[in-house]
């Protein structure tokens, strides 16, 4: 009875790894990414302001436990203020490489992740039409962990880390060298990322 009882805790002890780590086996796949819209209204006037954002997210996994995809955000803000009108649309693309390790929970893996994001965006107002580009490059090494509730779907926890970035405020203005370079690390464990991702 002892045996058959081992046996058995045994076989559900393989089962549960194989099932859990299978989400991060070469050939794999996961999505991830988000949506959001928020409007907001000052009472007792006519000021608004309505912003919308859309981050896709997708990843291969090109061996055990290493995954490289591609993340894309697009935003947009409207605000309105008496007569004027302020429209800002922004745009990013991010190739991005994580690699997971696994504890001795099945279920849990840290991982780092880097990125790197090219993008920018287009300002406009009753006032200037056509109003000034920026553009955008970020490189970011971020940490962060993973829980695998089953197969498909798992919850990610992650920090900002170590970033570089370089900004031009107007890249149309060629004779002003305006650009900002910023270099910062956090790890605040009081302002996290979270993700939730569906692996296939």
């Amino acid at each position: 009875m002892k045996k058959i009882i081992i046996t058995a805790l045994s076989l559900l002890l393989v089962g549960t790894v194989s099932f859990v780590n299978a989400q991060t086996k070469s050939g794999n796949m996961m999505l991830g990414g988000g949506i959001n819209f928020s409007s907001t209204k000052v009472k007792g006037s006519d000021d608004k302001q309505n912003s919308f954002g859309f981050t896709p997210q997708f990843g291969y996994f090109v061996a055990d436990n290493f995954v490289v995809g591609l993340g894309l955000s697009l935003t947009s803000r409207k605000t309105e203020q008496g007569n004027n009108e302020n429209k800002v649309s922004g745009w990013q693309v991010a190739p991005f490489a994580r690699y997971y390790k696994f504890t001795s929970n099945d279920h849990f893996a840290f991982f780092g992740q880097a990125t790197i994001g090219f993008g920018g965006t287009k300002s406009t107002n009753t006032a200037i039409p056509d109003g000034p580009k920026t553009s955008d490059m970020i490189v970011a090494i971020s940490p962060g962990f993973a829980y695998f509730f089953n197969e498909h779907w798992a919850l990610d926890l992650y920090f900002q880390g170590l970033t570089f970035e370089s900004q031009d405020p107007d890249k149309d203005n060629n004779t002003k060298d305006d650009k900002v370079t910023t270099i910062g690390f956090d790890v605040n464990s009081l302002n996290p990322t979270f993700g939730v991702r569906y692996h296939f």
